[in-house]
């Protein structure tokens, strides 16, 4: 597989760092691709930069991991896009959540440009 340029957003969720290690496990057909974290909350973004950084680093596939908390950054030349919200999640920012836009944003990315992730 060729090599790509990947962006999670949601990448800080509880779920990411298994996701990350499926995704890894297959490095071989990755090598060479870049994969961006991108989530709000920049502690648990730099907890699972950790984890995913020592996953690839110990996968030798030369797999870069990257993470942000600016959206559009992280999006800037992607191949695949994968989210990981819960739909709770969702419909709460539908609700009037001032960061609503965020987590809307990546679903409305989800549904035209990605397979969905669960």
């Amino acid at each position: 597989m060729a090599r790509i340029k990947m962006a999670y957003i949601g990448g800080g969720s509880s779920r990411a760092a298994g996701t990350l290690a499926s995704f890894l496990w297959h490095g071989p057909e990755f090598t060479g691709s870049e994969v961006v974290l991108i989530d709000k909350d920049p502690e648990r973004l730099e907890t699972v930069r950790r984890i995913a950084e020592k996953l690839a680093a110990e996968g030798g596939d030369n797999i870069t991991v990257s993470a942000t908390t600016d959206q559009r950054a992280g999006l800037a030349d992607v191949d695949a896009v994968l989210t990981s919200f819960r739909p709770d999640q969702a419909r709460r920012h539908r609700a009037g959540d001032p960061g609503s836009w965020w987590v809307l944003h990546g679903a409305a990315i989800d549904q035209r440009h990605t397979k969905h992730h669960r």
